[in-house]
């Protein structure tokens, strides 16, 4: 399987345990009384945190298994004890409670109807929990990057027609990959691996690819055209693997992309 196989084959699992987050979310939904949402609120949110604790734990093996694939893929030999921030359920709590009972009675104080208020709520607690969910794996490739000394940076990697927002932090995300790719001296590795772009909105299926020193495209005498080329790429949802195996010399690229 090759890197950008990998990559659509992680994008693919990571999709599905959204939409099965997304089911179960729906499936419990209906136990938010709106018309006594204080006492229904409680326990709908311990259960969504239940929904997002067990398909975070499957996003994590998912990063993890991708990570090492990743890895081997580039040729990278040796033992790797990959790294996976934990879910902060806390957090998740704290943020289930402004989004379920809070903005539900702000709502219906502004006059919204209940169903419309439902369907607000539903789309506000649902996308968190699929936030978190997802986050399992691309936290897991994140860290585990950082605490690679063979990885490079990691890239952020957005679908075709993605939102302004997610095309700006996988830019980011490039920019830092760009930097360590032409980086002064004999410096393979970026010096600060966690880049900007690791932040992810509600609802949000970006994925996260880890680039490896041996696998960085050639560096171009022109960075401009080589950031340009990349970007582009970016906005049309190719993976970044799938640059570096189409990325030659010169302008060559453009016939891989137009």
């Amino acid at each position: 399987m090759g890197k950008s196989t990998l990559t659509r084959e992680m994008r693919r699992e990571q999709n599905q345990l959204a939409e099965l987050a997304t089911a179960e979310m729906l499936t419990i939904f209906g136990s938010l009384n709106f018309k006594n949402i204080d006492v229904s609120a409680p326990g709908f949110i311990e259960a969504s945190v239940s929904v997002a604790e067990r398909y975070h734990n499957e996003a994590t093996y998912l990063g993890a298994d991708m990570y090492l694939s990743m890895r081997s893929q580039a040729g990278v030999a040796g033992r790797f004890d990959v790294v996976s921030p934990g879910l902060d359920s806390v957090q998740l709590r704290k943020d289930l409670v402004y989004l379920a009972p809070i903005s539900a009675k702000k709502l219906m104080s502004q006059g919204q109807r209940i169903p419309d208020t439902a369907r607000t709520v539903f789309t506000l607690t649902s996308g968190r929990v699929t936030k978190t969910v997802l986050d399992g794996s691309r936290q897991t490739i994140e860290a585990s990057t950082v605490a690679d000394s063979q990885a490079v940076a990691y890239a952020r990697q957005t679908s075709a027609g993605a939102c302004d927002f997610c095309v700006l932090m996988a830019e980011n995300t490039y920019k830092h990959a760009e930097d360590a790719l032409y980086s002064s001296g004999t410096r393979k590795r970026a010096k600060k691996p966690q880049a900007a772009g690791s932040k992810y909105h509600d609802h949000c299926r970006c994925t996260v690819v880890t680039l490896f020193n041996n696998e960085m495209p050639q560096r171009w005498h022109d960075k401009q055209e080589f950031r340009e080329a990349w970007f582009d790429a970016t906005n049309q949802g190719i993976d970044p693997h799938e640059f570096i195996e189409k990325t030659g010399k010169g302008k060559a690229y453009l016939d891989g992309f137009n």
